[in-house]
């Protein structure tokens, strides 16, 4: 167990307390206690960190050497030619071995990818984006419009799906500049809450909150995909996560295996036992293909809705979730003040 930010000899230690204590806003907070919490790195990932921290004299100065480490760790640019941080051996102790046969599952965001879909038009000339005239890749509203039009017509979703998983790995080797992880889910802690009716609950489950309406789609992919590339499945660091407050420290109580815990963003006020946690980790980027969506459940579909919620109500709900499977010693870990 490691606990290189709750050790009271580091300058870094006092700034997170005054943090927890002082009048900020609550996810500055709530971060600070996540990395009081931390417990998965090892001291050369740490070591690796605090060169980029200044003198951690005060938050800023935290948010800052997260967001550093970011940019030169945990996304490096290509050309650099160095592996993610959270592949290298410095982090050996949070790879996971699932078999072969296990599967994997993520909630991909397909409003968020303007930019790829400029470049299937303009760089790839894919005739699908043909009538992509989308004049800002930031505005959400001008590509909801464009995907709702490819998407109306049930016949030919599929093919602009394919289309799209095509675009991602064009952009992939041709374009993108950085390494970029992806964040996954194992697929059968996942599979329940995925109402197929209910397109903000799959973002409920993964813990991702959206405040515009978004289209979303869901993927299922195999571990061995990961195996035959030679790429490596981890559990989740705070520091892999950067500067998010939605990110929630596992226990030192859960094996590596179980990888992370999304934190559900609905508030589950009323149910009589609380739903089993979903199991999350990262990878470096992969393909996806048609059939992944079909193992997906063929799900697709268009959040209307903000989905955020109160992030005091839902950690303590997340604590509550923790305790009922790892037993009391969560909140000697965890207090449950933010």
């Amino acid at each position: 167990m490691y606990c290189h930010f709750a050790d009271p000899s580091r300058d870094v230690h006092k700034t997170l307390l005054d943090m927890c204590l002082s009048g900020c806003d609550l996810p500055s907070r709530a971060m600070a206690r996540n990395l009081l919490a931390e417990h998965r790195l090892s001291e050369q990932r740490y070591l690796e960190f605090s060169p980029n921290s200044g003198d951690f004299t005060s938050f800023v100065a935290v948010r800052k050497a997260l967001e550093e480490y970011q940019l030169s760790h945990v996304r490096p640019l290509l050309k650099d030619k160095l592996a993610p941080v959270y592949a290298r051996l410095g982090n050996v102790s949070n790879e996971v071995n699932l078999g072969p046969d296990a599967r994997l599952g993520t909630v991909l965001d397909l409003t968020g990818l303007g930019r790829v879909y400029a470049e299937a038009k303009s760089t790839f000339k894919m005739p699908q984006f043909s009538t992509y005239e989308v004049t800002d890749p930031s505005s959400g509203t001008q590509i909801n419009d464009f995907l709702a039009i490819q998407f109306s017509n049930p016949v030919r979703r599929e093919a602009f799906l394919e289309a799209i998983f095509k675009a991602l790995a064009l952009y992939r080797r041709q374009i993108e500049l950085r390494i970029l992880p992806t964040w996954a889910v194992e697929w059968n802690s996942i599979v329940q809450y995925l109402d197929s009716n209910a397109p903000k609950s799959w973002l409920q489950a993964v813990g991702v909150p959206k405040d515009n309406p978004v289209w979303l789609t869901v993927i299922s992919y195999p571990v061995s995909r990961l195996q035959s590339s030679n790429v490596k499945l981890v559990r989740p660091t705070q520091l892999d996560a950067g500067w998010y407050a939605h990110h929630f420290p596992s226990p030192p109580q859960v094996a590596p295996a179980k990888g992370g815990h999304t934190m559900f963003l609905d508030l589950c006020d009323g149910r009589q036992a609380f739903p089993p946690p979903v199991s999350e980790y990262i990878h470096e980027q992969v393909d996806f293909r048609i059939g992944d969506w079909v193992s997906g459940g063929k799900l697709l579909g268009f959040s209307v809705q903000s989905i955020s919620g109160a992030l005091d109500k839902q950690r303590r709900q997340h604590l509550g979730f923790l305790e009922s499977v790892y037993g009391r010693e969560v909140k000697a870990w965890m207090p449950d003040d933010v």
